[in-house]
């Protein structure tokens, strides 16, 4: 709940980027709705930057880049092509 309303807050400012950082430990339905909601607002048109801890909701992504420790992209393409590369 107290992530839908600070996208919502943030989004009174019509922003042309919108950084959302999930690393707060939501339980799985809200974060689920929050990915939903986020979803929406990309398909609408706004540039999301999702930034998550899991891999539960990356089908959602139009594009997934995974860091590697020390911060240097890993993989960045659409989210199926992922397994391929990590198998």
């Amino acid at each position: 709940e107290a992530m839908r309303a600070a996208v919502a807050n943030e989004l009174l400012g019509r922003p042309s980027l919108l950084m959302v950082d999930a690393a707060g430990g939501a339980d799985e339905a809200a974060e689920g709705d929050t990915v939903a909601l986020l979803r929406r607002l990309a398909d609408a048109g706004q540039t999301v930057v999702y930034a998550a801890a899991t891999t539960a909701h990356v089908g959602a992504a139009d594009l997934l880049v995974v860091l590697a420790d020390g911060g240097g992209a890993a993989f960045v393409g659409p989210p199926a092509d992922a397994p391929r590369y990590f198998d």
